[in-house]
Order: C-alpha cells, then sequence, then structure tokens
C-alpha cells in the first residue's frame, strides 16, 4: 500500500475552484430559510413541493456545487488531467449553474413550464460544457484516479440525464412510471456520482490531512467497479414496476455503501494525529451516517419509518458532513498553496490554522451537530424544531461563508495584512 501522488503544482488559478465554492454557502443559507419559512411543510412528504424545493437546493445547489469545484482542483492533482485553457476563462460557469438551481427550486415552489425549462436549459447547458471539458482533459489520465474520477462523473452524467427525463414526466412530455424512475436517480446520485466522487477524493485526503494508512489498493481497484452494479441492479427492475426498482434499490445499498464507510472507519482509527480535529470528526459522522442510511431505506421502504430520516441522514449526515470537514481543511491548504508558490514571494505564507484558526473549525463541527439533531427531532415536533434546524442550517451557511472568507482575504492581502514567518520549516501547518 502507498499514498496517492499529489501533484500540486498542477493546480488550476486559486479562483478557479472557489467560483465553485463560493455558491454553497448561499445555497445552504437558501435551505435553511426554505426549512424555516416552510415548516412542518417540508417533512409531511417527500413529493411536496418544499420537499423537492429542499432536496434539490441541497443536493445541486450546496452538495453539488461544491463537488463540481472539487473534481476542478483534483481532475489535474490526483488524475494529471489537463484541463483546456478554457475552462480557466469561463468565469460565468458558476453563475449560470447556480441560477439554474435556482430557478429549478422556483419551478417546485410555483409550478410553472417556463421556469421549468429555463431550469432545465442552464442546468444541461452547463453540465454539457463542463462534462464535455472534464472528460477531454481526463482523455490523457492513466493511474488509478483517473479511472475513479471518471466513473465519478460517468454517474453525474447518468444522473442528470434522468433527472432531465424526470423534468419531462413532470411536465407531461412524455409517461413512464414515474417512481421507478426516481429510485434509479436516486441511486445513481447517492452511489456512483455522490459516493465514487467521495471515495475518489478520499483515497488521498483522509490519509493526507488525518495521518492515516492509505487505502488498501485492491479495495480501491474492485469496489468502484462494484458500485455500478447499484444502479445497473434498479435499472433492469424497473421492468417489475417501481416497487420492485425500490426494493433492489435498498438491498443494493445495504450490500455495497457499508464496505466503503468501514474501510475509512478503519483507517481512521490508525490516525497518528495526537488529538481528533474536527475533520475527523465530521468523517467519523459520515461514515456513520453511510452505515445507517441503508437501514433507515429499508425501513422507509416497509413503511415502517419515515423518508425524511433517510434524507436527513444520507444529505446533512453524510455529504454534508463530508463537505464541512474537508471546508476547512481544503480552502486553508489551497490559500497557503498559491501562496508557497506565489512568484517572488519574501518569507513562509501564513499556516493552515492560521488562515483557517482551529476555532473556527470547531464551531463549524458543532453546528453541523446541533444542526442534525434538530433535523432527526423535527419529525417527532415539526413545529418549532423544523424552523429551529432552518435557523441552524443557515448559522452553518453563514459560518462556512465566513471561513471562506477568511482564505480569500488572507489570499488577497498577504503580506500586506498577514506577516510572513520566519521559520525555517514552510509546513503548511
Amino acid at each position: 500500500m502507498k499514498a496517492l501522488p499529489l501533484d500540486v503544482k498542477s493546480s488550476p488559478p486559486y479562483t478557479v475552484p472557489l467560483r465553485w465554492f463560493a455558491l454553497a454557502p448561499p445555497m445552504l443559507a437558501l435551505a435553511g430559510l426554505l426549512l424555516f419559512f416552510e415548516g412542518p411543510t417540508a417533512v409531511l412528504s417527500r413529493w411536496t413541493p418544499a420537499a423537492l424545493a429542499l432536496t434539490h437546493v441541497t443536493a445541486l445547489g450546496f452538495m453539488g456545487s461544491v463537488m463540481l469545484g472539487a473534481s476542478v482542483q483534483v481532475l489535474p492533482v490526483l488524475a494529471g488531467a489537463v484541463w483546456p485553457p478554457v475552462m480557466f476563462r469561463w468565469h460565468a460557469l458558476p453563475a449560470l449553474w447556480g441560477a439554474g438551481v435556482s430557478l429549478l427550486v422556483a419551478s417546485f415552489l410555483w409550478p410553472n413550464r417556463t421556469l421549468t425549462v429555463a431550469a432545465a436549459i442552464l442546468l444541461a447547458g452547463t453540465l454539457a460544457v463542463f462534462l464535455s471539458l472534464a472528460f477531454l482533459a481526463l482523455a490523457s489520465a492513466r493511474n488509478p484516479a483517473g479511472g475513479d474520477l471518471r466513473r465519478a462523473l460517468v454517474g453525474f452524467s447518468l444522473t442528470a440525464l434522468l433527472g432531465l427525463g424526470l423534468l419531462a414526466q413532470r411536465e407531461g412530455i412524455w409517461l413512464a412510471d414515474h417512481f421507478a424512475w426516481v429510485s434509479w436517480h436516486v441511486v445513481s446520485a447517492w452511489s456512483v456520482w455522490g459516493l465514487g466522487l467521495v471515495a475518489a477524493i478520499a483515497y488521498a485526503v483522509v490519509p493526507m490531512f488525518q495521518l492515516t494508512p492509505p487505502y488498501p489498493e485492491k479495495f480501491r481497484a474492485r469496489w468502484g467497479r462494484l458500485l455500478w452494479l447499484l444502479p445497473f441492479s434498479v435499472a433492469a427492475a424497473m421492468g417489475w414496476g417501481a416497487r420492485a426498482a425500490e426494493a433492489v434499490a435498498v438491498l443494493g445499498a445495504l450490500i455495497l455503501v457499508p464496505p466503503f464507510a468501514v474501510q475509512t472507519l478503519q483507517l481512521q482509527a490508525r490516525s497518528k494525529r495526537p488529538r481528533h480535529d474536527a475533520t475527523w470528526k465530521l468523517w467519523r459522522v459520515a461514515m456513520g451516517s453511510a452505515l445507517v442510511a441503508p437501514l433507515l431505506a429499508l425501513l422507509a421502504a416497509g413503511d415502517v419509518l419515515s423518508p425524511w430520516w433517510v434524507g436527513v441522514t444520507v444529505f446533512w449526515g453524510g455529504f454534508a458532513a463530508v463537505i464541512c470537514g474537508m471546508w476547512v481543511k481544503i480552502l486553508p491548504f489551497l490559500t497557503w498553496l498559491h501562496l508557497q508558490q506565489r512568484p517572488g514571494r519574501q518569507g513562509f505564507p501564513p499556516t493552515m490554522l492560521r488562515i483557517t484558526p482551529e476555532v473556527q473549525a470547531d464551531r463549524l463541527w458543532q453546528g453541523h451537530g446541533i444542526t442534525t439533531v434538530l433535523l432527526l427531532a423535527g419529525l417527532l415536533l415539526p413545529e418549532p424544531l423544523i424552523r429551529l434546524a432552518g435557523l441552524a442550517v443557515l448559522a452553518c451557511a453563514v459560518q462556512m461563508g465566513y471561513i471562506l472568507w477568511l482564505a480569500v482575504r488572507t489570499y488577497r492581502h498577504w503580506p500586506q495584512t498577514v506577516p510572513p514567518q520566519t521559520e525555517a520549516n514552510p509546513s503548511p501547518r
């Protein structure tokens, strides 16, 4: 076993991934406002306008923006991919994505074909450009990370196509078993896109930032491919109807999702860090959620449990925990890295802990935990806990925005406002 090599000199310009990351706090804030103003309506059913809007502003607006920004960063660094120069010049791409997500959310809250069509055009167009450039960049990548990232982006392509199909069904453009297609769409988003990208990045960042042994090479080589059995199996089961597709999705998740979580937890248990920081804790929460979510989905499929708890566990307990955990590491690391490489610099740039103080990371970790409790308890006492959960989500968005601002401020003003260090060790920490 060996750690993945990182080609940090191939990092894209500092502002390119940050334009995508900058969408995350306002999108998360929008999710918090939806919860606050809609209140218990958001948990009545997964099919209410409020629930659909909340799901997509979280999955596409918050998670999707961060994941696309992370892809911009890791393709060259992990896979050795070479982005076409146009990727660094099309500054409007993240803005178009944000506008498309906003229109889609509005179309769920206030059904209108014009809104739906406009959202579909913006989102499909943005993704077509982004994915075309990404696959072009990955064409020359031959290392294992390139294969992991390529599979994740293919998963995103499948998820997006299924989402467009569901929008067409919603507008009556064509008829199909809508609920079976929903199962296929959800499984693809959760597994080969979401979890696939998390795993591709985790293979590098978990050993790097949490000082763990690397992931076993055999596990890496096999698990990512096996994960594709999940959407394929659901697609095959759709011929027997929505209930069969849902059953296959749940059973497949029970088998295929936990191995990655168990492997990550085992590595974290062997961390060489003298103390557990916010990132370590948030990844533990995320991996615990990945273990619990398939069990909750099984109970929800049998009408024993509300799907709300499944959604909270997957979106907030799982993916949001990973994003928050990496937010307090990647932002200061990228800032330190680009300051380190700045031409003509004098002295060493501030360490990661000076760019993002540990107290700020702890506040995000604590806010995430409080929000998780409120979201889960909201089903037991929807009023007022759901509205309080909305305020907690909003507070997390503000904290993420503040951490981003600290990083960007340091990058723009160092060494004018941050005295350069004089010690001999140029470590990021």
